[in-house]
């Protein structure tokens, strides 16, 4: 008897829960959420910049369905969607000083 498609199955199984696993970490689903409903309201370089997150994403999960799965690749893909997060979180940081340093100052009441 052939055990070689018991074999593959436990595996994928394996890859399957996993993969459901790693989309049920706290704030997964929020970010992926948020990222839809703020696209209307971002640059059209910052929408082309989630594409690419949800794109490398994609290829991760491509990735850890292979029988052998190719770590350095899956490493290489996470710090480049490290490096585009921290690009986008700096140039909302960048927008948002200059939205305050355009501002009009407070007033303080004048004493009587």
């Amino acid at each position: 008897m052939n055990d070689m498609p018991m074999m593959q199955s436990q595996n994928n199984n394996c890859h399957n829960n996993m993969m459901q696993n790693m989309t049920q970490m706290p704030g997964w689903k929020s970010d992926k959420k948020m990222m839809k409903s703020n696209m209307m309201y971002t640059t059209p370089e910052m929408q082309k910049n989630m594409i690419d997150i949800e794109q490398k994403e994609l290829d991760i999960k491509k990735a850890m369905l292979d029988d052998k799965v190719d770590w350095s690749k899956v490493e290489k893909l996470n710090k480049e969607i490290g490096e585009i997060r921290a690009k986008m979180q700096t140039e909302m940081m960048k927008n948002q000083y200059e939205m305050m340093k355009a501002a009009p100052a407070p007033t303080t009441p004048a004493k009587q």
